[in-house]
């Protein structure tokens, strides 16, 4: 018979669930949304959600700024600066279609098990304005 061994225990948080608590306030926002197969990847919506939310208030994680046309990277290496950027964030705002990403349903995924709140941008302008 092995010996019981105390082990460190994992709690639930509510910490990166502001609206449980209210102790932390949303202040940086990661845009999520589908770019494969888009005109342009899609980047003027993701160009013109940035700029709704920095004009009311808030600071945003856009994947579309941070990729640099001149250098060739492959897709994995562009998710794993994405994810990065994703666990900087408070929140993430998602761009119609979102649901038809691969990418973006994984940025979702990992926002839930995160405990963070996940509305489109329309509702976070809403939420803003509240």
């Amino acid at each position: 018979m092995s010996p019981i061994v105390n082990r460190p225990q994992c709690y639930e948080s509510t910490f990166h669930d502001p609206h449980a608590t209210g102790e932390r306030a949303i202040s940086m926002l990661y845009v999520a949304g589908p770019m494969t197969g888009y005109p342009e990847c899609n980047y003027p919506a993701f160009m013109a959600a940035s700029w709704k939310l920095r004009n009311a208030g808030f600071r945003v994680w856009n994947p579309a700024e941070r990729v640099d046309s001149k250098t060739a990277r492959h897709y994995v290496d562009l998710l794993r600066d994405d994810l990065k950027g994703l666990l900087e964030c408070d929140g993430l705002a998602v761009l119609p279609g979102w649901e038809f990403s691969i990418g973006a349903r994984n940025e979702v995924m990992v926002a839930g098990v995160l405990r963070m709140p996940v509305k489109t941008v329309a509702e976070w302008l809403d939420y803003k304005a509240s």
